[in-house]
């Protein structure tokens, strides 16, 4: 060690903890609330999947508009700076669900729509792990696309890849698929 008189011999051990982060949660919750997000149709790539560890576009993605009729367009996302989540499943009152899922009617034959009550208040949290932010909310909560059962039983741990101006793009990992998200918050008319 070293002080005003020089160095110091011997040894001697410390254990420090910096509460610090340099994520700005408010700067990022600015980003978020006050706006309703939804699936940006119209962008290449608004859904996807791929390998784990990757922004879940290598394996599929979706084309604009290729999802129409499936009832994920029309849902609405809205984050509260009280870090309050509502999903509301818009005009056909479906959230869509990947066919292999065992909740909410699966499995199925194909991805399927599935009726839920309205709009469902849930939560949500802001973390940092690493290099990467993630946005989580609990179990049972209700997102555009359920893509796998672990997804709506257990937390959706979404990875914020970017949120810049009106477009924010997710990534949920399970470790073995990456399934990417595109939303928006742009006027429709756009």
């Amino acid at each position: 060690m070293g002080n005003r008189n020089g160095m110091s011999q011997g040894m001697g051990e410390t254990t420090f903890h910096i509460a610090n982060s340099l994520t700005n949660y408010d700067e990022l919750l600015a980003m978020l609330c006050g706006k309703e997000w939804r699936i940006a149709s119209t962008e290449a790539a608004h859904m996807g999947c791929g390998p784990s560890g990757t922004d879940g576009t290598e394996w599929w993605t979706a084309k604009p508009n290729d999802k129409a009729g499936f009832g994920v367009y029309d849902d609405r996302l809205t984050f509260g700076s009280d870090y309050s989540y509502i999903y509301d499943p818009g005009e056909g009152g479906t959230v869509f669900v990947n066919k292999e899922c065992t909740v909410l009617g699966g499995p199925q034959s194909e991805d399927f729509m599935a009726a839920v009550d309205g709009k469902k208040p849930s939560s949500f949290k802001l973390s940092t792990e690493g290099g990467n932010i993630y946005m989580t909310m609990p179990a049972g909560t209700y997102f555009p696309y359920i893509p796998a059962d672990a997804a709506f039983n257990g937390e959706l741990k979404l990875r914020i890849e970017s949120l810049v101006g009106s477009t924010m793009v997710l990534v949920w990992d399970n470790g073995e698929i990456a399934w990417h998200y595109i939303l928006t918050n742009a006027d429709e008319g756009l």
